[in-house]
């Protein structure tokens, strides 16, 4: 083998190796997106450990991604929500229109082009314990994910916080109830020290609402979606207003027009008169009998 076919033999060698390391490199990276978009609908955030009593966690799931139809897989996440014992909050559905066009077929006809996305933005809440098995069941409309964001903020603490604070405006107010009742309603003070009371009690109050609200968001999870679909191009034919006056009847079609319209009045008049052939007859014949009196008068005067 000489010197050329050596080099021959490398270089091939050293092209193909590298096809390899493209080829390994395009593989990893369909089956990395293939992964995101196929099988990372759930997370272990989104399941509820039953054997954790002492904290508490508002589980939320943010979502976006690409499905064959939107409107259809729209009905699909509502029929979800409902057999997960969850509810839909809002659904915005939309088109938004990249690109339109007009295009002039002929004289009186335009084809109109509209290129749009259909897209809707969800929001649902299931209850906690469902919340993973929602979103497994939301992932069989996916084709294509973006992206998934799951939490799960502990606000245990933050409920603590508030029972504690409710604990002492409550200890406040009866010892302000009761320094009311031992100074009597006629003092001055007795004004201010209602007026304190009051703001201490609604205070207490927002500390109770607070862990309502805290309380309602762990119990139902609330998932935000994002839901878009391919560009889809709708085409349709339309009558077209602006080129009516080109397609009008020229001269000559009108003046023929014109001779057909007086060519269809003459023969309704002559077919009118064909009509009337009866009394032309009685008219016709008073006439003829007149004439033969006249001369059958003149014979008898010349004799």
């Amino acid at each position: 083998m000489n010197n050329f076919q050596r080099i021959t033999a490398i270089a091939l060698m050293l092209s193909w190796v590298s096809c390899q390391q493209q080829n390994n490199q395009n593989t990893e990276q369909a089956s990395a997106t293939d992964t995101l978009s196929r099988g990372s609908y759930s997370s272990a955030a989104a399941v509820v450990n039953g054997n954790d009593t002492l904290r508490k966690f508002i589980r939320t799931a943010d979502l976006k991604f690409k499905v064959a139809d939107v409107i259809t897989t729209t009905y699909a996440i509502e029929d979800i929500a409902t057999r997960n014992k969850g509810f839909v909050t809002s659904s915005t559905l939309n088109n938004n229109v990249a690109a339109f066009s007009t295009t002039e077929i002929s004289m009186d006809s335009t084809l109109e082009t509209t290129r749009f996305t259909t897209a809707n933005t969800m929001a649902i809440r299931v209850p906690d314990t469902l919340l993973d098995a929602t979103l497994k069941e939301i992932g069989k409309s996916i084709t294509y994910l973006d992206y998934r964001i799951i939490k799960a903020d502990d606000v245990s603490l933050q409920i603590l916080a508030n029972n504690l604070a409710r604990q002492r405006l409550r200890t406040s107010e009866n010892r302000l109830e009761k320094t009311i009742e031992k100074t009597g309603r006629k003092l001055p003070e007795t004004s201010l020290a209602e007026e304190q009371l009051l703001d201490k009690k609604e205070k207490a109050d927002a500390k109770t609402l607070s862990n309502l609200v805290l309380n309602d968001q762990i119990n139902f999870s609330t998932i935000h979606l994002s839901i878009y679909q391919r560009e889809t191009v709708k085409m349709e034919m339309v009558f077209n207003v602006d080129n009516s006056r080109k397609y009008a009847m020229g001269f000559g079609l009108k003046l023929r027009e014109s001779f057909m319209q007086g060519w269809d009045i003459l023969s309704a008049f002559l077919i009118s008169l064909t009509r009337l052939w009866a009394l032309f007859l009685f008219f016709g014949l008073l006439y003829a009998g007149y004439r033969a009196l006249i001369v059958f008068r003149k014979k008898d005067f010349s004799r």
